[in-house]
């Protein structure tokens, strides 16, 4: 699991593994911005989620400049992710986004893998 804690240890409050894990959300808030769209993030609360947990994910998101919003809507229906919602809306309603797809639609099949191995998975870095 992200983080390297074990599934069976998930229910138990550690810190430290969501701030190693959170490198996982930092580089897909990366991998979004390449394409040249704006980036909020969605944190899909578990029961056994603790507040300080959720802070550590929320100050990652920061650290990039993004907004991080809790999600419940496994509980609580639409309402649960209401903030989300609103957050994805007022972004896409600013027109700051510039998209730019990862390749030209033409280019050789293989240089479209490498394109994907190198931009999105950093392949030889």
């Amino acid at each position: 699991m992200n983080g390297g804690v074990a599934k069976a240890d998930l229910g138990v409050e550690d810190i430290e593994a969501v701030r190693r894990g959170s490198v996982n959300l930092i580089r897909h808030i990366e991998n979004v911005r390449s394409f040249g769209v704006p980036v909020v993030v969605a944190i899909n609360h578990f029961t056994s989620d603790t507040a300080a947990e959720i802070a550590v994910l929320r100050e990652a998101a920061a650290s990039q400049g993004v907004e991080a919003h809790v999600c419940r809507h496994w509980a609580d229906g639409g309402a649960g992710a209401e903030d989300l919602a609103h957050a994805v809306a007022a972004l896409a309603g600013a027109g700051t986004a510039q998209f730019a797809p990862l390749y030209p639609d033409d280019l050789p099949l293989i240089d479209k893998i490498t394109a994907v191995a190198t931009r999105i998975y950093r392949a030889g870095s």
